[in-house]
């Protein structure tokens, strides 16, 4: 017996933890980036899991130290 489109719609409406997602960033920065890790021999891709995985180890006190040095980072290169 084929299954309910309900239950088939409820489940893709379902964001699973283990999906993947795409952000989107300036072409500017992403090229300095990987200009800084290819002279530093490093891969992109683990440099930016190293943060992520940073990121989500911190206590919410240093998540927000984070957040503030990245305020600061933008406003002073775009104000």
């Amino acid at each position: 017996m084929a299954k309910s489109k309900s239950s088939r719609s409820k489940r893709s409406k379902e964001v699973a933890p283990t999906l993947l997602r795409a952000y989107r960033f300036n072409a500017r920065i992403i090229g300095a980036f990987e200009n800084d890790c290819a002279r530093q021999l490093r891969n992109p891709k683990r440099v930016l899991e190293a943060l992520i995985q940073h990121w989500l180890e911190a206590d919410v006190k240093a998540q927000a130290a984070i957040a503030e040095r990245l305020r600061q980072h933008v406003v002073t290169n775009n104000g």
